[in-house]
């Protein structure tokens, strides 16, 4: 297997040990590429096979997580379909009716990235696109594991993905 560090600031690195470690394959299997979800099928594997589905204890604390926050996800909720996880409406809503209400402190943008302890490094970086800034956001607080604020949504994103629409 092949390992990329994630490059941080010694400030960050001294409160926090080492810096996470990516690994991934050097020769990804089949399931790793992207692939039409036709294509996956066509491999013998099922759709569901490519994408984990959170457990019910994560969706239960992920839905626990955005209430406390003062999320309102009270015409829909988040749930396993199966395509993986999506936003299930209770009732049929009328056109034009707010489905959810996600207050802008848990949002994972550009915003949330300069209000973090890598937002200077990513800042001073200049030309990094707003998608890559967020990116190692995200790989930052997964390394903080159960200290991030985002620990519950963390949880139940997939580990891999057969469309580039999930990055």
């Amino acid at each position: 297997m092949a390992a990329l560090h994630l490059v941080l600031p010694p400030q960050i690195l001294s409160s926090h040990g080492r810096p996470p470690l990516l690994r991934f394959p050097s020769r990804p299997s089949p399931l790793l590429h992207l692939l039409p979800r036709a294509a996956v099928a066509a491999t013998g594997a099922s759709a569901a096979a490519a994408v984990t589905a959170p457990s019910d204890a994560a969706l239960q604390n992920f839905r626990r997580w955005l209430s406390t926050h003062g999320a309102d996800t009270g015409a829909a909720a988040p749930a396993v379909v199966p395509e993986g996880l999506g936003l299930v409406a209770a009732r049929s809503l009328p056109r034009g009716e707010v489905v959810a209400e996600v207050p802008k402190k848990l949002w994972m943008d550009a915003g949330a990235v300069a209000a973090s302890d890598i937002g200077r490094v990513c800042n001073s970086a200049g030309d990094l696109r707003p998608w890559v800034a967020v990116s190692l956001l995200i790989l930052r607080e997964a390394a903080r594991g159960g200290d991030s604020l985002w620990a519950p949504y963390l949880a139940i994103l997939p580990r891999q993905t057969d469309s580039t629409i999930f990055w």
